[in-house]
Order: C-alpha cells, then sequence, then structure tokens
C-alpha cells in the first residue's frame, strides 16, 4: 500500500575479497615457452625496488592514520516518522575501534551513499581479525623476510629440481610466508615479490604442461595461488584446462584418463565458484546460471550488440553466448573461458571416455548445449578464439588446440544433443523448459508480445532467432505452429510495425516451410503494422492487391483499410470505403450471394467514427447518422467514444445527461469503461476545487447516473470514491458524500475494497493510527479474518505493521495461518519483518521468514518473489535459513550480492 516503507536497499551484506595487487607491466606473462625469471635478474629488480623503499616507504606494516573525525551523519528518518521513533544512527566510529559483536543485529535504517562508502572502506581496510598482533620491530622482520622470500625462490629455482618437487616445497616453504604478508593488511603484495612469485610460477605451469605434471591436483593448487596473488584472470584458468584437456587426448591408460577428466571436472568446479561471494570456503562444487538465468543474459547480451553506439565492443554472438555461462565476469573477461571450454567439450567428446565419468560434468554439459543452440560455432569462429593474442597458453600448441576442436565438433553435436546421453543423469532438475525440446508457441508469442509492447526491436530480433533455432532442433515446435497459424501472422505483423522488410521475407519463408499458407488473416495482420509504422503507400498496394486478386474479405481486414485510411489522413477515402463496404453488400444479396461479401456493423463503424471524431467532428456525426439511416444503431463502445469527446467541452454536464438519456432509450447499459471515463474525466478536473465544489460534482454526476434509469452498484461506488481519495485535496466531506449516496441506494455496508479505499487515505494523509483502523474495521463488520477478504487483511497487516503495532499485525497473522489463508503479499510481509526487528523481536521475525519460505516454496509466481526487498531483508539481518531456502531463492540473494559488491 502506499503507506509502505522500504529499507534501504544498499543494506545487502558486503561480504568481499580483499582487494588484489595492480598488475602492469612488471607482471611476469607467463603460459609461455619463453617465460625466465633469472636469479642475477630477480636479484637486480630487489636492489632497485628495496633503494626505492627506503626512499618512499610504504606505510603498509604501519597502524592506519586516524582521520579526523568527523561530525556523525544524522541517521534518516523514515517515513511516516510520525508514526513511530526513528531508529539510533549508526555508530561507525564505535565499529571501526571496537571488535564487531555477535549479539543483535543492526536496526534496519536509511544508510546514505556516503555511509555507504566508508562501511566499504572500512571493511577492506580494517586489520584482520585473524592476523596476529604486532609485536615491536616487526617492520625490520618483515623486510628481512621478504628479502628471504626472493632468495628462497631463486634458490629452488636453481636446483634444478624436477617441477612437480619444486611446486611442493613452494607451498610448504614459501607460500605461507608471501601469505602472511597478505594477512597483515596490505593491499598489494611488494612489488619485487609479486614480480619473483608470478614469473616462478608461470615458467613452472609451462613445465607441468609439458610432462604431464598437472595431474593430482597440481593444476587446481596453482589456480588457488594465481587467485591469491592477483585478481582472478580467466585467461590462467582456462590455459589450466586446456593443458589438462590435451593431457587427457593424449592418455592412452583408461585408469589415467579417468583422472584427468577428475582433474578437469574440478577446475571448471571452482572456475564456476569464483568471483561468487557465496562460495568462498566451501567445497567444490558447480555455481553456474539457471538455464533460465542463461537464456535471459544470452538475451541481453545480443540486445546490447544490436542497441549498442559505435564506440562500445560489439561482441560476436558465439562469444556472448558461451561467455555468459560465466556471468561472474563481464563480457570482455568471460570470454577468456571459451579456449578452455571448447577444448574441454571437444576432450570430453572422445569415445573412448567411460560415459559415467561425464555424469558429474552434467551442469556443465547442459549450459553449453543451451549456449551452443543460440550461436552457430564455425571454423572461422574457432580460428579467432585460439589465434588471439591473450590466450595464456604454450603457443606451439595452439594448432594442436584448434585441429582437435574443428575435427571433433561433429561429436561435440552428438554428445550435448544426444537426449538419452548418461551424462544427463547428472542433471539434478529436468531439463529446461525453455530448451528447444520443450519451448512452445505459448512461450515464444508471450515473449514477442512483451518485447513488441516495449517497443525492444533488440529482444524481437533475439526471440526470432531463437525461435528459428528451436524450429531447426524440434518437430514438435513445428507441428504446433502449423496448428496454430495465428502466430506467424503475429510475426507478419511484428515485422510491418517494426519496418523490418527483410525479416518479413524470412516470416514468408518460415511460414513455408512449416506449411502454412497466407490468409486474409495475415493480409490484415500486415496493414495493421503497416498503419502503425504510417506506411500508407503499402496498405494502399496491399488492398489494391486484394481487390484485384478477389479475395475473400472478412470484416477484421475492411476495418483495418477504413481505420488505416481515416488514421493516416485520407478522411474522404476511408469514408468512401466504408460506403464501398455497404455497396458491395447489397449488390452480393441483390446476385443472392451474401457469402461472398461482409455485412457492415457498428464495430466497422465505430472504427471509424473514433478516429474521424478527432479529426472532424461534423464528418464523425455524419458517419453515425449515415449509419442509423442504414440500420446500424450504435452500441454502448459508440457511446463510449461519444462521452470522452463529450468531456473535452467546457461544460460537458448537460451533453453527458443527455448521452445518458439516449443509451437508457436505447436500453444500453454502461459498462466499466463508461464509468472510468466519467470519473477521469468529472473528476479529475477537480484537482483544485474547494470542498463545495467537489461535493457539487458528485451530487451531479449521480444525480445524472439515477436520472438515465441506471443503478450504480459497488463497482461504481467503488471507482467513483478511489477517484476522489486520489485528489491531491480530495475533501472529507467529498468522501462522506460518495458514501451517502451509496447508502441512499441500498448499499449500507462497505465491501473490503472500498474499506482498503479508505484505510489508504487515512494513512496517506497521516490521519490514521493502529486503534482508529481497528475501529474503523469494527465498525463496518469486520471483526474477524471470518469477514472480509484475503486482500483486505493481508493490507491491514501491513498498516499495522507500518504504524508500529506488531502485536496486532501478528495477531491477524497468526489468525489467517490457521485458516490455512497464510499471508503471501511481500509487501505486507516486507513491512511486517521491519516492524518485528525494529522491536528487536527476531524470534517471531525469523518464524515469519520461515513460513513465508514454506508457503512460497511449491509456488509455480514465486519466481519473481524471491525478487523481492522482503529475502534480501531477511538474509541481511540473518533469518534466512540457508539450508532450507529453495535454490531459486538462494540464487536470487546471490546474484545482489555479487552485483552490490562489485559496484
Amino acid at each position: 500500500m502506499s503507506a509502505s516503507r522500504t529499507l534501504c536497499s544498499r543494506g545487502v551484506c558486503r561480504l568481499g575479497p580483499p582487494l588484489a595487487p595492480r598488475r602492469g607491466s612488471a607482471a611476469a606473462a607467463f603460459f609461455t615457452s619463453t617465460s625466465e625469471a633469472p636469479s642475477t635478474a630477480a636479484r637486480s629488480a630487489v636492489d632497485a625496488v628495496d633503494d626505492a623503499l627506503k626512499a618512499n616507504r610504504r606505510e603498509d606494516h604501519k597502524p592506519p592514520p586516524v582521520k579526523q573525525q568527523q561530525k556523525p551523519r544524522k541517521a534518516v528518518r523514515p517515513r511516516r516518522e510520525d508514526h513511530r521513533p526513528p531508529p539510533p544512527p549508526l555508530q561507525q566510529q564505535q565499529q571501526q575501534q571496537q571488535p564487531r559483536k555477535a549479539a543483535r543485529p543492526p536496526r534496519p535504517i536509511r544508510q546514505t551513499k556516503t555511509e555507504d562508502a566508508l562501511a566499504i572502506f572500512n571493511e577492506v581496510v580494517k586489520t584482520s581479525e585473524d592476523a596476529p598482533p604486532k609485536k615491536d620491530g616487526e617492520s625490520q622482520h618483515l623486510k628481512l623476510s621478504e628479502l628471504e622470500i626472493v632468495a628462497a625462490i631463486n634458490n629452488i629455482t636453481g636446483k634444478g629440481l624436477p617441477p612437480e618437487e619444486r611446486l611442493s616445497v613452494f607451498q610448504k616453504e614459501i607460500w605461507p610466508h608471501i601469505r602472511a604478508i597478505q594477512v597483515e593488511g596490505r593491499r598489494y603484495l611488494p612489488p619485487h615479490i609479486y614480480v619473483v612469485t608470478t614469473g616462478f610460477l608461470g615458467k613452472l605451469v609451462d613445465e607441468l604442461a609439458c610432462g604431464r605434471g598437472l595431474a593430482g591436483g597440481r593444476a587446481l593448487a596453482l589456480s588457488k595461488i594465481f587467485d591469491a596473488l592477483s585478481k582472478p584472470d580467466l585467461r590462467i584458468k582456462s590455459g589450466l584446462i586446456a593443458s589438462l584437456c590435451l593431457n587427457l587426448a593424449e592418455e592412452p591408460d583408461p585408469i589415467l584418463r579417468d583422472r584427468w577428466v577428475k582433474d578437469i571436472i574440478n577446475m571448471w568446479k571452482a572456475t564456476s565458484q569464483t568471483k561468487r561471494p557465496s562460495q568462498r570456503g566451501r567445497d567444490l562444487k558447480f555455481a553456474l546460471p539457471s538455464v533460465e538465468n542463461l537464456l535471459s543474459l544470452i538475451n541481453s547480451g545480443l540486445d546490447a550488440t544490436v542497441t549498442a553506439d559505435s564506440e562500445t565492443p560489439r561482441w560476436a554472438t558465439e562469444t556472448v553466448a558461451l561467455g555468459a555461462m560465466f556471468n561472474q565476469f563481464y563480457t570482455g573477461h568471460g570470454r577468456y573461458a571459451i579456449p578452455g571450454l571448447l577444448t574441454t567439450l571437444a576432450a570430453f567428446a572422445d569415445p573412448d571416455i567411460k560415459p559415467k565419468m561425464l555424469i558429474e560434468a552434467a551442469p556443465l554439459l547442459e549450459l553449453s548445449r543451451v549456449a551452443l543452440s543460440r550461436c552457430n560455432v564455425d571454423d572461422a569462429y574457432i580460428d579467432r578464439v585460439f589465434n588471439a593474442e591473450d590466450v595464456r597458453f604454450q603457443r606451439q600448441k595452439l594448432p594442436q588446440l584448434r585441429d582437435m576442436v574443428k575435427s571433433r565438433w561433429p561429436l561435440i553435436q552428438e554428445l550435448l544433443n544426444n537426449e538419452k546421453a548418461v551424462w544427463r543423469r547428472g542433471l539434478t532438475v529436468q531439463p529446461d523448459k525453455s530448451s528447444a525440446s520443450t519451448k512452445s508457441v505459448t512461450h515464444f508469442h508471450k515473449l514477442l508480445r512483451a518485447a513488441h509492447a516495449t517497443n525492444n526491436t533488440g529482444v524481437i530480433l533475439s526471440v526470432w532467432r531463437d525461435l528459428r533455432a528451436s524450429m531447426r532442433k524440434s518437430q514438435d515446435l513445428v507441428a504446433e505452429m502449423r496448428s496454430e497459424p495465428e502466430f506467424m501472422d503475429f510475426w507478419h505483423f511484428v515485422w510491418c510495425a517494426s519496418k523490418l522488410p527483410a525479416k518479413l521475407e524470412e516470416a514468408q519463408k518460415v511460414m513455408q516451410q512449416v506449411g502454412l499458407q497466407q490468409t486474409i488473416k495475415t493480409f490484415t495482420a500486415m496493414m495493421h503494422g503497416w498503419k502503425l509504422a504510417r506506411d500508407g503507400d503499402k496498405m494502399d498496394a496491399m488492398w489494391e492487391s486484394l481487390r484485384s486478386s478477389n479475395v475473400q474479405l472478412d470484416a477484421h481486414a475492411w476495418t483495418e483499410r477504413i481505420s488505416g485510411l481515416i488514421e493516416l489522413g485520407k478522411l474522404q477515402k476511408g469514408v468512401d470505403t466504408l460506403a464501398e463496404m455497404l455497396r458491395t453488400w447489397k449488390e452480393a444479396n441483390l446476385r443472392s450471394q451474401p457469402w461472398t461479401a461482409v455485412q457492415p456493423t457498428i464495430e466497422v463503424v465505430n472504427a471509424a467514427f473514433k478516429p474521424l471524431l478527432r479529426i472532424d467532428k461534423k464528418a464523425a456525426y455524419d458517419v453515425l447518422a449515415w449509419a442509423g439511416r442504414e440500420g446500424i444503431n450504435p452500441d454502448i463502445k459508440t457511446y463510449n467514444i461519444l462521452l470522452s469527446e463529450v468531456f473535452r467541452n467546457k461544460q460537458p454536464y448537460e451533453d453527458v445527461h443527455n448521452l445518458f438519456k439516449a443509451m437508457s432509450d436505447q436500453g444500453l447499459q454502461p459498462d466499466g469503461a463508461t464509468f472510468t471515463i466519467i470519473l477521469e474525466e468529472a473528476l479529475g478536473a477537480l484537482a483544485h476545487a474547494t470542498a463545495q465544489e467537489q461535493v457539487a460534482a458528485v451530487d451531479h454526476i449521480m444525480e445524472d447516473i439515477k436520472s438515465a434509469g441506471i443503478s450504480p452498484n459497488y463497482e461504481t461506488y467503488g471507482k467513483m470514491l478511489h477517484a476522489v481519495a486520489s485528489l491531491p485535496n480530495g475533501a472529507d466531506e467529498t468522501v462522506e458524500a460518495v458514501l451517502r449516496h451509496m447508502r441512499s441506494t441500498g448499499h449500507k455496508d462497505l465491501s473490503p475494497h472500498i474499506l482498503l479505499i479508505l484505510i489508504n487515505r487515512a494513512l496517506d494523509r497521516g490521519q490514521a493510527s493502529s486503534d482508529t483502523i481497528h475501529a474503523l474495521l469494527e465498525r463496518h463488520g469486520y471483526t474477524s479474518v471470518h469477514t472480509g477478504d484475503q486482500p483486505l487483511w493481508e493490507q491491514v497487516i501491513g498498516a499495522y505493521a507500518n504504524l508500529g503495532d506488531t502485536s496486532r499485525a501478528m495477531g491477524l497473522y497468526d489468525a489467517l495461518r490457521r485458516e490455512s489463508r497464510p499471508l503471501t503479499r511481500a509487501s505486507s510481509l516486507r513491512d511486517l519483518l521491519i516492524a518485528l526487528i525494529e522491536k528487536d523481536d527476531m524470534a517471531t521475525a525469523r518464524r515469519v521468514v520461515d513460513n513465508a519460505v514454506d508457503d512460497l516454496k511449491g509456488d509455480d509466481a514465486a519466481g519473481r518473489r524471491w525478487r523481492h526487498h522482503f529475502w534480501h531483508q531477511a538474509y541481511k539481518y540473518g533469518l534466512l535459513d540457508w539450508g532450507k531456502a529453495p535454490s531459486s531463492l538462494r540464487r536470487v540473494v546471490d546474484e545482489a550480492r555479487y552485483v552490490r559488491e562489485t559496484t
């Protein structure tokens, strides 16, 4: 309801990784056969950096300087602050100086951008709680430790040890010391350590890859080390995975092949978890987007390539589709995973791989199948992928990788598209309902209508591509399209309205492929599209073609032609066409062949009358009079058109009265549209009227309705009351006037809808308290949840919560649950949760969240409800049981956390 209040959305949890060291020209390149890190160069680098450090000492080991204390920002008071006291201000300075307590969570307040930035700053730069306490002289000790680290790396490099042993020594004897430097609170490693370490590891990876030394989890260990040294880089992970895939392809031993497969799958699991805060510290598992989310990401990416300006990189369709699998990275970085992904698919397509070994890789294979169905990977694209300068892999192996992917591409398609493949047993859910095998005409029609309604050409093109790809994979979809020809008619309309003639030709070809012929409905849809595009020439050409070919025209075709001519400014030609329609009908009757023509109806007359009335009123009324002489009488829609026009006059009330009288004489009853027009036009003009003028207007309207012999009902009074209550200066006297008229017609009880209008009005004006709402409910007989309807009580719970009366709110909440009518309205749940948190009633708040999860878990419509602010507040204050939460809810919360932590 309008009186509800939300907390600041910036409160989503910020669990972020420590900032990584900058990588510039000093970073050592690796995954190249020529990468070296000689000890003499390393020592000279150390000397140079050490001299620089003496001249300009870094402050990493000193306590951070104490900033001048700023006056704490006053906490922003919530809306309707007159209903409950504001929460206490955020004690940011105390949080910086005192250890965080594990007691009760912070109260929900609305933070400013400055406070958000300060909170992020505190979380990033504060000293780790796990770091050991500093001792005197520690700075000098760390300086020596840095030199010892460099010396130790150079030492094991010069000993000539096998690469496997060098890695083991590094992990046990050197890596803990490097990590200790990072734990001390430094944002970046000292440059000399970073350069020497990355150079050492780069050469080590090359040697391990050549000698099949990445097996046994070494690739995964190296990947984690690189992530800890710098920002996670998909080029490194993709190179490690490609190395494993080459080793798998060259491995003759079946037992060892199984181990390579296991290592590759583990690498992909770790890659999918990278940069996902919710996956920190968790066991290896796939953390990939759902199929529905992947399709949405692909559509968004393809839309961006269509609508972006010329300065924006336009990624290839293949890059957008495959890169979307790794949605924690933006497209420009996600593309670096594609070489490793294609190599993995080629390696897994080997018939010698045991099918059961791929069951664990099912999530990766399923998303690969969906992504590849949205694009066309050809040899040229594969060449571009494996020739990129930024692929960090042994250059001499690139041709071998490229040839392996090309030669095994048919096997890859067979592996992914085989519906009986063994790996599908590893899917924890049914195959995606949006896949080609299960996509329906209804699915595509819904997407197309939504895209057309928002005039989003990019999405329309994406839906068209998806449809054509799905047709190639599913004959069931083709058969369904054949049985529902209206679907392709709508495509003809969309392409005409979008001014895309090339796509219109494609639609005509698709129609032929499906086995459909164009009909008069198809041609009518095209004329309607051209009318919206204001292309009169094409409409004229189509009409002349239809008339000359003696196609049987229906009422819709005539209506579209007549309204199109008038709306495009050809008034006389439109009126002449209406007369031609009647003449054709009469001639057909004279020949005793009435089935060869269409009798004009009031619907056709209305189609001409409405646009004509806006342009030439006299001509419009002449048409209406002509129709009456021909026996075509107006209907309620005709009067609604007239009613809208009448209200444009300065003094419309007399004309309104006459229209109502005419309607009554013809036995026509007003519909919902009639009352909407009356109330919007008549009462909308009272924004600056006095209370007396408002009451007079209400009385006049009701008098006209009654004198016309029309009996108003609850819907009539509800619309009128809503219009009055929505006025910025709507007077209490005006509301009472509507209620008085309602009671005078025998409607003595307030309907739940009308009662809600009154409650919301009181809340909006700050005139309500929980006592006044309670009294209002009782006065009109709503004493328990057995009276009224569900929307009434759900919104009343939200009203009580907003007013701070959690006792009454929870009383109604529990009463609804006892009646098996649980509260599911997300905004009311949010208001109730916030009120309970502010009351420090965390046990009850947790119960509300648990119940909401149970109530909505099996709801088909819950997918969109998971995105409501209620769930993010529940997670923020530790009230969401992560183990019991559905995977779709966890995914939404994770996505929101990731967005907040990366922006």
